[in-house]
């Protein structure tokens, strides 16, 4: 299996699908995938 491939399974497996359709994933279950150890390095990153 090639990276994009492994890349796409995992974000499917954690997306979530809205009442009308809409994608979106969680932040708590992307900073497992993206191996942060910390919360706080999702905050203020903008």
């Amino acid at each position: 299996m090639q990276l994009k491939e492994i890349n796409n399974t995992i974000f499917e497996s954690i997306k979530h699908v809205n009442e009308e359709g809409c994608e979106y994933w969680l932040a708590r279950e992307l900073q497992q995938v993206l191996e942060y150890k910390k919360w706080e390095k999702f905050l203020n990153n903008f």
